[in-house]
């Protein structure tokens, strides 16, 4: 609406301290709400509910966002997970397994477009491409984060991705219906591969519109709740 408000990078709430909702031997639940403090950086009312479920191998990892003012809410929410290589690999042990939404068994095969930012951190359309896969699979080799520092899949493309040690699932993040899904690292100095699922991505470069007319933000009308999950899985 004209107006111009700052915000750091990734936004404010993963720097604020959440409200613990629910604490048990197998769930956790902590809430976030606009404050003077988040209202001067992002004028909107809302709710931020985030929730951890422990089942077996796997984390479910739980988002719920309530509008709590008269005016549409409009919001963008990812995941962060970064998985550490095991001791005595590196990641270049690793390679990719990309699956479509639904199960393990429909794998992409052939190849999956992606979006990538540049060095300041906007999607550049010059710097997507397409990543070619043998059965849904592709290795982490020297240079892979080369050509796109992050690896944005888009169109809601990938519902699983796995990291393979030895052929075999050591992790697994399934994230059907997230319309997009960002893969990074940095090979010299990280020892770990993020795997993240995002509602919501980087501005494109050049873009001037409004916020809520730019690609990837979910608008969310007065007093509604939107709820979202992803999950995580560690072996087969």
């Amino acid at each position: 609406q004209e107006k111009d408000y700052p915000m750091g990078a990734h936004g404010f709430a993963r720097d604020m301290e959440f409200e613990p909702l629910l604490c048990d031997m197998d769930e956790c639940w902590y809430r976030l709400k606009d404050t003077p403090e988040t209202f001067y950086k992002y004028p909107f009312h809302f709710e931020l509910e985030v929730g951890h479920r422990l089942e077996g191998r796997t984390i479910q990892v739980m988002w719920r966002v309530n509008n709590t003012g008269s005016e549409d809410l409009l919001f963008m929410a990812g995941g962060h997970p970064a998985f550490q290589v095991p001791e005595g690999r590196t990641i270049y042990d690793y390679t990719f397994e990309f699956n479509k939404t639904g199960t393990r068994a429909g794998t992409c095969q052939d190849g999956l477009h992606y979006q990538a930012p540049n060095a300041d951190g906007f999607e550049q359309e010059e710097l997507g491409g397409t990543l070619a896969l043998t059965d849904g699979r592709v290795p982490l080799t020297k240079g892979f984060f080369d050509r796109a520092l992050t690896y944005i899949f888009d169109q809601a493309a990938v519902g699983s991705v796995s990291l393979l040690l030895d052929g075999k699932p050591y992790v697994t993040v399934r994230c059907d219906d997230f319309p997009y899904l960002g893969v990074w690292s940095v090979e010299a100095t990280h020892p770990f591969v993020c795997l993240e699922p995002w509602y919501g991505r980087c501005d494109a470069e050049g873009y001037t519109g409004e916020l809520k007319d730019r690609e990837g933000v979910v608008t969310l009308p007065a007093w509604e709740s939107w709820e979202k999950s992803y999950s995580i899985t560690i072996g087969e």
